[in-house]
């Protein structure tokens, strides 16, 4: 028996030409602060006419769930882009400048697939037909993360992990992990009044992998369909007289008003991260359209915080970076880097 243990707990991605067939070797790896593969689908039990408990169990369906939680950068947040939204666009730029890519919220039900890899100090799973469900990313007082929810087809254990080489070799340099300070935000086109102690934006697709298996196999058999894409963004910030205008604005329908009218508000968010120390590297997160809703407690003695929940609608068109294409969603990513287009190896 060896007496040593390397610690190596990595993830990596790669998108997959057709669904469920793996790809050799990631685009890159990156550090997880977390990561399980939970296989879903509970065995099958048969009751017995002669025992309380059960005696006959046959294995039931078998869906990999991967998840991580991870600190956000900008050269692999992409991936997870495409797969969460769907809607790409790749624009290379000219001379020294960085590409383009853009994201959207699109109406395709059957989002792009990736093969993933996680290891676990002594094995390393490689996953096929991953879909992205849902990924939430929370901005505090810390680094920024990011908390995603994968289906899979089929998942593979091979008894050994990368090199060290190998892994280095694939970790992008320049990948700074965001923080906190490296976010900025705008609601309704403007910086909102009071202190903004934390930001959440959540995806969610609600893929149901039930739909896609069927008599003749445990595994997925097709494409599971992503189903009513929810699209969420909630901050908490202190309370300030400027603040009554978003109380309004939730309850009552307008910024103005001092009570209920029949008119509902609606507005944009706009959420930016920009990296301190690197002139190229740029994320915009933007939500065209969104209603609000407002929570406050006054509690005893103390502070006031205002949590506002905006919830997206695809209501207004945006306009892409080419300047003449409009496309009508919910969310829309704009994210410069020096990273090559996101597809499949041929």
């Amino acid at each position: 028996m060896s007496d040593t243990m390397e610690l190596n707990r990595v993830f990596g991605l790669a998108e997959e030409a057709n669904w469920g067939v793996a790809q050799t070797a990631p685009d890159w790896y990156q550090e997880v602060k977390s990561q399980k593969i939970k296989q879903d689908g509970d065995p099958l039990t048969l009751d017995s006419g002669m025992s309380r408990a059960p005696t006959t169990v046959r294995p039931g369906p078998y869906v990999p769930k991967p998840s991580n939680t991870h600190v956000i950068d900008l050269k692999r947040i992409g991936h997870y882009l495409k797969g969460l939204l769907g809607g790409y666009k790749f624009t290379a730029g000219a001379d020294n400048a960085p590409n383009v890519h853009e994201f959207w919220g699109s109406n395709n039900k059957l989002l792009p697939s990736f093969t993933g890899w996680g290891t676990f100090d002594q094995f390393t799973k490689v996953i096929t037909g991953i879909l992205m469900d849902s990924m939430k990313i929370e901005i505090k007082d810390d680094y920024i993360t990011a908390d995603t929810d994968m289906a899979a087809k089929k998942d593979t254990m091979i008894a050994s992990v990368p090199s060290l080489t190998d892994i280095n070799a694939k970790m992008l340099p320049g990948a700074t992990p965001l923080v906190y300070y490296e976010a900025s935000l705008l609601l309704d086109n403007a910086i909102p009044a009071g202190i903004v102690s934390s930001a959440t934006v959540q995806i969610k697709n609600n893929i149901k992998t039930d739909d896609a298996i069927g008599i003749g196999s445990r595994f997925m058999q097709a494409k599971a369909q992503a189903n009513k894409r929810d699209s969420t963004f909630e901050i908490e910030s202190s309370m300030e007289p400027a603040t009554l205008d978003l109380i309004k604005a939730a309850e009552y329908g307008s910024k103005t008003a001092l009570e209920p009218q029949m008119t509902l508000y609606e507005m944009p968010a706009k959420l930016t991260f920009d990296p301190y120390g690197d002139s190229q590297d740029q994320m915009e997160m933007t939500f065209p359209s969104c209603t609000i809703e407002g929570e406050y407690e006054a509690k005893g003695a103390d502070s006031m915080n205002l949590k506002c929940t905006l919830k997206a609608c695809a209501k207004k068109e945006v306009t892409l970076n080419d300047g003449t294409t409009k496309i009508l969603t919910d969310i829309y990513v704009k994210l410069l880097n020096n990273q090559p287009e996101i597809k499949a190896a041929v």
